[in-house]
């Protein structure tokens, strides 16, 4: 495997400790009950360290492709609104918890669940890839590796998607949470 491990394939376990909070009798499988801040802040904290991966792997795809740009600006941005909730959660102790929140914090799990799904299919895309063996000076993808770019390219469209409306949802979240502790 060329990108670093963001989830071992062979043990899942960081990604079924969401699926442990859930239960099946629930439409939407998940219960404030179940979930506590600790949780939630280190499963920020793991998507800060998998997403800091994608966008090693990406950033060294020599002459990348512009699919592959705008999935590494994509990941960046993402991981701004980690670092940012990350920053809210660790600080949140300090706010007022008497000014009721509109967020309910199964909004917030459901989205996180989403993101961290989204970066494991991207991990099982990404899977063979390489990030460039062209030329001497290794700056260019050979015609080889182009193809086998290009043949990710709708999977890795049809990701960029997913990504950008988990994105839009956890910045307008945030927003809210901001707003709401202010």
């Amino acid at each position: 495997m060329i990108l670093p491990p963001i989830i071992d394939h062979h043990d899942h376990a960081w990604l079924f400790r969401w699926v442990e909070w859930c239960d099946k009798s629930s439409p939407l499988g998940l219960h404030r009950s179940k979930m506590d801040p600790l949780s939630i802040a280190a499963s920020v904290a793991g998507l800060l360290t998998v997403g800091a991966k994608v966008i090693g792997f990406l950033s060294s795809v020599a002459d990348a492709p512009t699919f592959v740009r705008h999935v590494l600006t994509e990941v960046r941005a993402m991981r701004i609104i980690f670092r940012r909730l990350q920053i809210f959660i660790a600080n949140s102790g300090s706010y007022d918890q008497d000014h009721a929140s509109q967020v309910d914090i199964d909004d917030l799990v459901a989205i996180l669940t989403g993101c961290v799904c989204s970066f494991s299919e991207l991990d099982d895309v990404l899977d063979g890839c390489d990030s460039g063996s062209g030329d001497a000076n290794g700056h260019r993808l050979i015609l080889w590796d182009r193809a086998r770019w290009a043949t990710k390219e709708q999977d890795l469209a049809r990701i960029l998607r997913i990504l950008q409306s988990h994105k839009t949802s956890l910045s307008l979240l945030l927003s809210m949470l901001v707003r709401d502790f202010a």
